[in-house]
């Protein structure tokens, strides 16, 4: 079983997805402002697999968080214009129920408030 857990907080929303052995795959969603209009432009996903980050750390090599390819950048998100291709492939790799939930989430939080908001969906 796996167990997601999403944080909202003032920047953005992270979705950390944790196996039943401990791995964990961190999804971090950042807003991005335009600058010259003032509004929320898009989203951006890293994606920080946390135990390979550490061991190649413990390695010498010191990893940034990768930024995961453009298929992954979130335009628009909360008015949903995201292009059709974009919209199915994040649906397809976090299945369409988990994908509607964390929308329906991130949309209802207090985006401004400066206290995370959690709460934790179990995958079967």
């Amino acid at each position: 079983m796996l167990i997601m857990v999403v944080t909202a907080d003032a920047y953005g929303f992270k979705i950390e997805i944790v196996s039943e052995y401990g791995s964990k795959v961190i999804l971090t969603f950042e807003e991005v402002w335009s600058s010259r209009t003032g509004r929320l432009e898009r989203y951006e996903c890293y994606v920080d697999y946390e135990h390979m980050v550490a061991e190649l750390n413990d390695k010498g090599l010191i990893v940034t968080r990768p930024k995961v390819t453009d298929s992954y950048v979130i335009t628009n998100w909360f008015n949903k214009k995201l292009e059709l291709r974009k919209r199915n492939k994040l649906k397809s790799k976090l299945g369409n129920k988990t994908y509607e939930k964390i929308l329906d989430y991130s949309y209802k939080q207090t985006r401004r408030s400066e206290t995370p908001c959690q709460t934790v969906f179990s995958m079967n």
